[in-house]
């Protein structure tokens, strides 16, 4: 596989990037400072692009009238426990739309875990492959995301031969790293609601005034 230096960036661009994002990590974890209200970027650049892709893995309920953008990392302990919440809030809202955007910042095995789980949604199972990343708690080896993607109802071995060949792999991550630079995001996880990027975790309260504020701006 491809390191995740290997990028547009370079490594020592992509080294400061992780760096970054590991300090807002933490400083957003700790004092989460912009909770649900989040930075209208609206004035600065044009959200539709990203309400509206069609091109990255999805989940849709079929009448959603929110549309919500997640960058996340397998890793990330934040993306983690906020993971459960945001699904909660999905499903008790039934009209909200999320667009994933893998942005593995936390190393080799993060890398590995969004290419395998960019390879399932071929196969028609991202989101269930993305749940059940988002809340395993051993470390995503070969053999877990074997086992999950089975458990999921996937083929393995289409898994393998995706990621050995398939360049629209390689162009999914390039394109959420260059996305990512241009919304702004400085960490994990990162959400656009509407025309506002939140970043930290949020729980399942937060998750639902978000949705509430796009709709009424919308």
């Amino acid at each position: 596989m491809n390191e995740p230096v290997a990028q547009s960036l370079g490594k020592g661009g992509w080294l400061s990037l992780a760096l970054v994002c590991v300090a807002a990590f933490v400083i957003g974890g700790l004092l989460k400072q912009t909770g649900t209200s989040g930075t209208d970027v609206s004035d600065r650049l044009s959200v539709d692009r990203f309400l509206n892709d069609a091109v990255s893995p999805s989940y849709d309920p079929g009448e959603a009238d929110v549309t919500m953008v997640v960058f996340t990392d397998y890793r990330c302990p934040a993306c983690r426990a906020a993971h459960p919440e945001m699904t909660s809030a999905v499903a008790r809202d039934g009209n909200v739309r999320i667009v994933y955007r893998d942005f593995p910042i936390f190393g080799p095995v993060s890398e590995r875990a969004a290419r395998v789980a960019l390879a399932a949604d071929a196969q028609g199972i991202y989101p269930q492959v993305h749940d059940a990343f988002m809340r395993e708690s051993r470390t995503l080896t070969v053999p877990v995301m074997r086992e999950l993607v089975q458990e999921a109802g996937g083929d393995w071995s289409q898994i393998e031969r995706a990621i050995a060949s398939d360049p629209a792999i390689d162009a999914a991550l390039d394109r959420n790293r260059g996305d990512a630079l241009r919304l702004g995001v400085a960490g994990t996880p990162t959400y656009l609601v509407g025309n506002y990027r939140i970043v930290g975790a949020m729980d399942e309260g937060e998750f639902t005034r978000a949705f509430e504020r796009a709709r009424r701006e919308s």
